[in-house]
């Protein structure tokens, strides 16, 4: 828990970027260091967000002094946080004695399919700086983009109004986008957990219906749409009910012969309200809908199922009513189906088991009730299934195994009984599974063990029985793992202690518990002070964790560790946990080592190759010399390793090949010479081109 505002304040804002173009050096400078920052690895290993957006662009929006600030979606992320901030206010608080945090604003917004949001009334002609982060849970830690700016013209022009008769309006000059800022990232990315990529699926070709141009049919459901949300005060609304081509009505597509194939709508948000007109589903060539802004009520009309070439139904945050029509079965060629947070009832059509395209269901947050159909275990090309806060009852189906490709499954929140099927164990690819509060029972299956990628593991407030398999220690991605207020019993297996995050609280567990978790107790990461057991006597393996203090002092000496940037705790007394970059398992061991950006110098000692669960190691931009030791090729569940834009010299230890977790490896910006030994191309993320070595012969 955040112990006071300030300290909330800055896990809920991002690092200040290091150049602001419209600004001196000095105040860059004095704006580079967030306050806390040195925080972050532990931060993440308690709380790990999702990846941050990309693609931030920032355009001027239609009322003066709005901006619509647009990113890529973030298929994992609960909530984005948008912010801005003035480089004048930046400029003003600073001078007043204050951070310049007090200048910065944002705005959260749940996760309902959209990517973009309008900032209003931002003062004219000034520079601003926009940013986007990613969440998982609300006030939980944020994943940040990049910084983009946009200077807010001096003045700019009001709404559109309808054009009454066919006139061919001006060519409006396209918004400025704006770039991201060359800023290096203050803190290193989260390190992802190993996916593995499923064949693509061929898009399907999308079958065209003529009509001819402008047909009367796509032009009278236009002019439906048009009626049945207020079209006469929509912000803008050039074209439409003109007699020019339905590709000069704003928002609409069109293909060659004239058919709808697009219809976005980029309003202001909740700008107009209304119902889904039926003849929206006349628009049988449509391939793309956005109409967001929108305050839909009323039913999903079940015309819609007509919409056979429609890749993407994003209907989420509205305030629709009624079932959900088994019509929408008929999409053949729909990847997105999103009806989240809505007040949808009655069951889950089993027709939906036929959209054999889908990648991600959400139906989230409405009320729905009946059982998961089993159908949709069909769904070979589902990514994600998001089905929470429902009122949904039966058992998780067994065929929901059968999703090779699902990364996560979201059945929080409902009222679903029975079992958790042990086949949950066969997806390979599954990064989160939430299934708390429901009223699941007997036992959790060993299989979950075997998910090799899973990263969140969500099964609290059931009533769950029997012994935790010791199977959940082979969980080495995992993030954090919740069996809280469940009817557990029996002792905690040592084995789960590999974990970084588990809370065990409200079960009926006894014994001991692990000698080697002592040094984990007062962290955020577990609940072991709320079980009322006592610790273990020590065992063999005790001197684990001290073996990798030796290790980390071997660092420091040898790195002239007081002369450091950040070295809080180095040498002393306390847990690992607490020294500054520093992240371990519950059991004491090392995990991660992060300590980019902090004058680290001279060479790397061979002792790192002893820290055996290590999984991350970042000694990137600092002024390490010498080579690298051919001890880290020792290091078997090492997934990221980054030692860029330093002064290494000699060749790249063949040992490294021995390192068959890697995900990343970035070795550019030294002064190496030699060969790449070829083993290393199989690493997914590197920089191995720019190190400008040719790769050893086989």
């Amino acid at each position: 828990m955040l112990s006071t505002k300030a300290q909330r304040r800055r896990l809920l804002r991002p690092a200040i970027p290091t150049l602001l173009t419209a600004m001196t050096l000095t105040l860059a400078v004095a704006m580079a260091i967030w306050p806390g920052a040195g925080s972050h690895a532990t931060t993440h290993a308690q709380n790990a967000a999702p990846p941050p957006p990309t693609g931030i662009t920032a355009t001027e929006g239609n009322a003066p002094g709005a901006v619509i600030v647009r990113w890529n979606a973030v298929e994992a992320a609960a909530y984005y946080r948008i912010g801005w901030v003035s480089v004048d206010d930046i400029a003003a608080v600073l001078a007043a004695g204050q951070e310049w945090q007090d200048a910065f604003a944002f705005t959260d917004v749940a996760n309902r399919g959209q990517t973009s949001h309008t900032v209003p009334r931002l003062a004219p002609g000034r520079q601003h700086a926009f940013i986007v982060a990613s969440l998982n849970i609300r006030f939980g830690s944020a994943s940040w983009s990049d910084w983009v700016y946009l200077t807010t013209p001096a003045a700019t022009a009001g709404a559109l109004t309808p054009t009454p008769v066919p006139t061919p309006a001006p060519t409006p000059t396209p918004a400025p986008t704006a770039t991201p800022a060359p800023t290096p990232a203050p803190f290193p990315t989260p390190t992802p957990a190993p996916t593995l990529t499923p064949a693509p699926t061929p898009t399907p070709t999308p079958t065209p219906v003529p009509h001819g141009p402008g047909s009367a049919t796509d032009r009278a459901a236009l002019v439906a749409l048009y009626h049945a949300t207020d079209g006469d005060n929509w912000p803008k609304n050039t074209g439409w009910l003109t007699s020019r081509p339905l590709s000069q009505w704003y928002g609409v597509g069109t293909d060659d012969a004239g058919n709808v194939i697009s219809l976005s709508l980029e309003l202001s948000d909740g700008w107009s309200t209304g119902q889904i007109p039926a003849e929206l589903g006349n628009l049988v060539n449509l391939q793309e809908l956005y109409l967001g802004s929108i305050q839909w009520t009323g039913a999903i009309p079940a015309d819609l199922g007509n919409l056979v070439n429609l890749r993407a139904l994003r209907l989420g945050g509205h305030q629709l009513t009624g079932g959900i029509p088994a019509e929408l079965g008929n999409l053949a060629s729909l990847e997105e189906l999103y009806l989240a947070d809505n007040q949808l009832t009655d069951g889950i059509p089993a027709e939906l088991g036929n959209l054999t395209n889908l990648r991600d269901l959400n139906f989230r947050g409405n009320q729905l009730t009946g059982g998961i159909p089993t159908e949709l275990g069909n769904l070979a090309n589902l990514r994600g299934l998001h089905l929470g806060g429902n009122q949904l009852t039966g058992g998780i189906p067994v065929k929901l195994g059968n999703l090779s490709n699902l990364k996560w499954m979201f059945l929080e929140y409902n009222r679903l009984t029975g079992e958790i099927p042990a086949e949950l164990g066969n997806l390979s690819n599954l990064e989160g599974m939430y299934l708390h509060e429901n009223r699941l029972t007997s036992g959790i299956p060993a299989e979950l063990g075997g998910l090799a990628n899973l990263r969140f593991l969500s099964l609290g407030d059931n009533q769950l029985t029997g012994a935790i398999p010791a199977e959940l220690g082979n969980l080495a991605n995992a993030d954090w793992v919740d069996l809280n207020d469940n009817r557990l019993t029996g002792q905690i297996p040592p084995e789960v202690g590999s974990l970084r995050v588990l809370y065990l609280n409200g079960n009926r567990l006894t014994g001991c518990i692990p000698a080697t978790w002592r040094v984990s107790v007062g962290r955020d990461t577990n609940d072991l002070d709320q079980l009322g057991l006592p610790f273990c006597a020590p065992s063999s393996d005790a001197s684990a964790s001290s073996n990798d203090r030796a290790a980390l002092v071997a660092l420091f000496d040898a790195t002239d560790g007081w002369n450091w940037r950040y070295n809080s705790n180095w040498t002393n007394d306390a847990p690992l946990w607490k020294w500054r970059g520093v992240a371990t398992a519950l059991n004491g061991r090392v995990i991660d080592l992060d300590l980019d950006y902090n004058y680290l110098t001279g060479k790397i000692p061979a002792e790192l190759g002893s820290l055996t669960n290590l999984q991350r190691m970042s000694l990137s931009s600092n002024q390490l010399m010498g080579s690298i030791p051919a001890e880290l090729g020792n290091l078997a569940n090492l997934q990221s390793l980054n030692l860029g834009d330093n002064q290494l010299t000699g060749t790249i230890p063949a040992e490294l090949s021995n390192l068959t977790n890697l995900r990343e490896l970035y070795l550019s910006g030294n002064q190496l010479t030699g060969c790449v030994p070829s083993r290393l191309r199989r690493v997914e993320s590197n920089d191995l081109d720019g190190a400008g070595l040719p790769f050893c012969a086989p």
